[in-house]
């Protein structure tokens, strides 16, 4: 039994056969632009259909949207065209005759996190991915959080109170707006213009504005922390990933912002770090456990 797991995202789109043992076979890298390069659905469904002469029991694939809670319909993507209001699970099916799942892609993330660490499936898990946004996905007792919207853990659009910064979702004040990639790159471009933005925390780690976005991006991250007082806190994505990314600043001004006396002396936090193949794998996962659940004549959800 063989899944093609895929993960698309604003830049690449990512994709393998995956195996129940999770090994992949024919990893592949394509251009996102290039395979939706007339900004409509049909360009992706005839990128699968090269994938086509392989046989796979079902397709899962992670998309950076909002995905609707019954994991068909893929609501909203702001960095893709042609990826709006798009029964996209419904149209893979009648077209490729699989089973097919979809979901938001760091939800897709944090379930190959967990595979990968271990961690118990009655766990309460929450995973921060601080990218070129702040990603984020809530895991509990077995079964990722969705919402009513499938809109769930957006944690980086929580408002931050007296801001009034537009942010890209249509809302101010936003807190990803000063706590993710984008801010970081322009605090760089700012203050040290001449630095590659690779070394900002080996060379800059001490200077008051970036000390101060490590403070931000730990307030945010306390939010969800005091809501859910979670059994693991994972911390990925490039920002995370960064040459000598100040950790203990981090957890410093998280256990100050955590409620005391718990969940602040007792969090347990876990840095990780995706390969590009991560997002096939968290797939993939997804799509296992979705055939067993409906072998087993329960509903996808």
């Amino acid at each position: 039994m063989k899944i093609l797991g895929m993960d698309i995202g604003g830049t690449h789109i990512r994709s393998g056969f995956v195996g129940q043992d999770l090994s992949i076979e024919n990893f592949q890298i394509a251009k996102t632009q290039e395979i939706f390069k007339n900004a409509s659905f049909s360009d992706f469904v005839d990128y699968l259909k090269t994938f086509a002469p392989q046989k796979i029991s079902a397709l899962s694939l992670g998309f950076p949207s909002t995905v609707d809670k019954s994991c068909r319909k893929i609501l909203s993507t702001p960095n893709i065209k042609g990826l709006d209001n798009i029964s996209a699970a419904d149209i893979l099916e009648k077209e490729f005759d699989v089973p097919v799942f979809i979901n938001r892609d760091v939800n897709l993330l944090l379930l190959c996190d967990i595979e990968n660490l271990s961690i118990r499936s009655d766990a309460i898990v929450l995973g921060f991915y601080i990218g070129t946004g702040l990603g984020n996905s809530i895991f509990i007792n077995g079964e990722i959080i969705t919402g009513k919207n499938g809109a769930a853990g957006e944690l980086g659009h929580i408002p931050v109170l007296g801001r009034t910064d537009l942010c890209g979702c249509g809302n101010i004040g936003c807190m990803e707006l000063y706590s993710d990639g984008k801010y970081l790159s322009k605090i760089q471009q700012k203050h040290f213009p001449q630095e590659d933005i690779s070394q900002l925390f080996t060379k800059h780690s001490d200077h008051p504005s970036v000390e101060q976005f490590i403070d931000n991006l730990a307030a945010a991250i306390a939010i969800e922390v005091n809501i859910f007082d979670p059994d693991e806190i994972l911390i990925g994505g490039g920002v995370a990933s960064m040459e000598n990314f100040p950790k203990e600043k981090l957890e410093g001004a998280l256990k100050k912002y955590a409620r005391k006396p718990f969940p602040a002396q007792t969090l347990s936090l876990r840095y990780v770090k995706s390969s590009q193949q991560s997002g096939v794998l968290g797939a993939a996962i997804f799509g296992f456990q979705k055939l067993s659940i409906n072998k087993e004549g329960r509903s996808c959800l």
